[in-house]
């Protein structure tokens, strides 16, 4: 029996790389004559990304019951046996929730956003640098909790390598690893003044973040950077695209502190497409990718908008980073001298050779592997 329609859902719905992804894929499949549908819980009427921006805002338990509703409801999808169930959940500890679905667990297939947490250094840094952020993932996502789940008839699916190591250790079965999708973006909702204007006689040079406002991400070491480059290259600009995720008024006020307001524009939701069109590079200072999806949907993006990044030179990021791309720049994480040298040395787009940034298997190949996946979970139906 082959697949005729998937569902997708993703548990923790906000506005983010794990949404973006599933867009992409989803368009894959509507090609390949596929019938696709969003489940989206009660609460949020649309996948835009006003609607999902604002959703992020509800509190995080009452968007995890309606999701389990959302999961518990869809019956009627659940009664066709060549329907599959694909649900991104943040990690392997969150496996369990595959019994959540009125699907038959051999037609679910869970994919995770993100390798578990465990109580190691790393994750303590990241903790002590945003505790309110870390505490819930450090507790509801940490890796002693995923073997409640590895029991189940589900498919399990890894876009990352990391992902793969911890389900695989953990002795789970029907473990498949396939890096997600990402599209070209397009032309979409957003503040369009917040983006730099469009004029090749125009001195000034712009970088941009696109982004949750968390000091994970790196946007504090961002702005020391840029107050240090923008000092010796006056005609640098800096744009912030930031959503309603995490505290952007903080970073209002160290912008003030460090007196570059005038040169930092603050953004909400943005078109993307048309920012990374415009942009001269798209600066990615992560400090670590614990509360990112893996991979970052922004690399993609960026690649297929042939925008130059900056970005954080992190080992999870490396097997499919392109060192050798001229329109790469790595920095060491956490590093603000070598970013804002990086950002210091920033050229015009239209002088940079382009060459890609990221390696991967072609999509069509991709597409292939997870659509036999899909199949595999219909034999015996």
């Amino acid at each position: 029996m082959k697949v005729q329609r998937v569902c997708f859902a993703i548990l923790n719905l906000r506005l983010g790389g794990q949404v973006s992804s599933l867009i992409a894929l989803a368009e894959r499949l509507q090609e390949r004559g596929i019938g696709v549908r969003f489940l989206r819980p009660q609460g949020l009427a649309s996948l835009s990304k006003d609607a999902l921006d604002r959703y992020g805002k509800v509190a995080f338990a009452r968007r995890m019951v309606e999701s389990w509703h959302m999961l518990r409801e869809e019956w009627r999808e659940a009664s066709d046996p060549r329907t599959i169930l694909h649900v991104v959940v943040p990690s392997p500890a969150t496996s369990a929730l595959g019994c959540a679905t009125s699907f038959p667990a051999r037609r679910v297939l869970l994919q995770y956003e993100g390798p578990a947490t465990s109580l190691d250094l790393a994750h303590l840094r990241a903790f002590l640098d945003d505790p309110s952020l870390m505490a819930p993932r450090l507790l509801l996502n940490h890796r002693a909790l995923a073997r409640l789940g590895r029991s189940l008839a589900c498919c399990h699916l890894s876009t990352h390598p990391a992902i793969t190591r911890q389900l695989r250790a953990e002795k789970f079965l029907r473990v498949h690893e396939i890096v997600n999708f990402a599209t070209a973006p397009v032309d979409d909702e957003g503040v369009v003044d917040a983006v730099p204007p469009e004029s090749p006689s125009r001195n000034e040079v712009f970088c941009g973040y696109v982004g949750h406002a968390h000091p994970v991400k790196g946007t504090q070491d961002l702005l020391e950077a840029f107050a240090r480059a923008v000092a010796r290259r006056p005609e640098l600009r800096l744009v912030l695209a930031l959503s309603s995720d995490g505290d952007a008024e903080r970073l209002r006020a160290r912008a003030r502190a460090l007196g570059v307001t005038e040169r930092v524009f603050f953004a909400g939701v943005v078109p993307v497409a048309e920012l990374l069109r415009r942009l001269d590079v798209l600066v990615l200072p992560y400090r670590s990718v614990h509360t990112t999806t893996m991979y970052p949907s922004l690399l993609f993006e960026a690649n297929l908008a042939r925008c130059p990044v900056v970005v954080s030179r992190l080992p999870e990021l490396a097997p499919i980073l392109v060192d050798a791309s001229s329109a790469l720049h790595l920095v060491p994480p956490c590093d603000v001298s070598a970013l804002a040298q990086a950002i210091e040395g920033i050229s015009r787009r239209s002088t940079v050779a382009w060459t890609p940034i990221v390696r991967t298997q072609d999509e069509h190949t991709r597409v292939d592997q997870l659509m036999a996946v899909y199949d595999s979970m219909l034999e015996g139906e």
